[in-house]
């Protein structure tokens, strides 16, 4: 199980936050957070008078459109508000709100400082500082400190649902989604950004084969800002050609004529086994891959030497021995 960071670190449908929270659908409402923090609700409120040369009757209506919208826009505030209560008991015990340290979380989190509501998460989940070991509750107000971009929120969440820890039906993608809104938000370069995804990726589908499309992806997303290690990534994900239906993209890069020297060498794999769309040629792919290890290419040397124990065995137990 991951550390999660304190410090400034067939289900029924449900249709708002807390809901799903209450009904285990951890990752589609941390969708539906997201969603919401992302979109721009109110739009900048504009001055309609008679010197801008809108006549005062029109001036007028777009006043009051303004003001019907704004008055909608708070009561679909409060009802969201309201769900959130009957779904969750967001209420705290007499002995929560006498002891300090308790009541310091507490506070600060309905307040909405989301350093606090990380904290009052991290605490519930655990059952610390004295609190009741709540699942539902935890996510809860996790969910809210991640909504705001809370680094260590984040970080919590992302983990959790990548691990499917505290009985959470494991979402990877979800959790690679939250990083990557991490790594927006922290000022490094593109390159780095995209580099850490896609060995976030990497760390993901070691674990989870199925996952296999979005590292692909990932590593693609990488290598088209020139990420550090993209290449070998991509060679590796080659040799275990799962195809995919990113194969067009991948077939491109295979076949781009200034392509370096990783790809150079999933050409030659991708050519030997026929995969990504390329036609299968076992003579030329191989002496592609010769090309590519004469040049010191440390994966084309183990793959021809996989091809070379494979045809070597002389009995099922013989193939299992071999490996790159």
């Amino acid at each position: 199980m991951s550390c999660l960071l304190l410090a400034a670190p067939a289900v029924m449908a449900c249709n708002t936050p807390a809901e799903c929270n209450v009904k285990g659908q951890f990752h589609r409402a941390q969708a539906m957070e997201l969603s919401r923090s992302m979109t721009v609700i109110r739009e900048p409120s504009r001055s309609y008078d008679a010197n801008s040369g809108v006549s005062g009757a029109l001036a007028n209506s777009f006043k009051q459109w303004e003001d019907s919208k704004k008055a909608e826009q708070r009561a679909a505030d409060e009802r969201e508000r309201e769900a959130d209560r009957r779904a969750v008991n967001v209420r705290f015990s007499a002995d929560d709100i006498k002891n300090d340290q308790r009541r310091i979380l507490i506070i600060g989190a309905e307040d909405g400082r989301a350093t606090r509501q990380n904290q009052l998460g991290v605490a519930l989940l655990n059952g610390e500082l004295g609190f009741t070991a709540d699942k539902q509750r935890g996510i809860y107000w996790l969910r809210k400190a991640a909504a705001q971009g809370e680094p260590n929120a984040l970080v919590n969440l992302a983990d959790i649902l990548i691990n499917g820890e505290y009985g959470v039906t494991p979402d990877p993608l979800t959790g690679l989604q939250l990083y990557t809104l991490l790594m927006a938000q922290g000022g490094s370069s593109r390159a780095d950004q995209a580099a850490f995804i896609m060995n976030k990726a990497y760390e993901i589908y070691d674990k989870t084969p199925d996952f296999y499309p979005h590292a692909l992806e990932a590593a693609l997303n990488a290598q088209a800002v020139d990420a550090p290690r993209s290449g070998a990534v991509i060679f590796h994900y080659v040799v275990d050609f799962n195809v995919t239906p990113h194969d067009d993209r991948v077939r491109a890069l295979l076949e781009s004529a200034d392509a370096p020297a990783d790809i150079q060498a999933a050409r030659g794999v991708a050519t030997l086994t026929g995969t990504f769309g390329l036609k299968r040629d076992v003579k030329r792919g191989q002496a592609m891959l010769q090309q590519s290890a004469d040049a010191g290419h440390e994966g084309a040397k183990r793959f021809l030497a996989l091809i070379t124990c494979l045809r070597a065995a002389k009995s099922p137990a013989d193939q299992g021995k071999c490996s790159m």
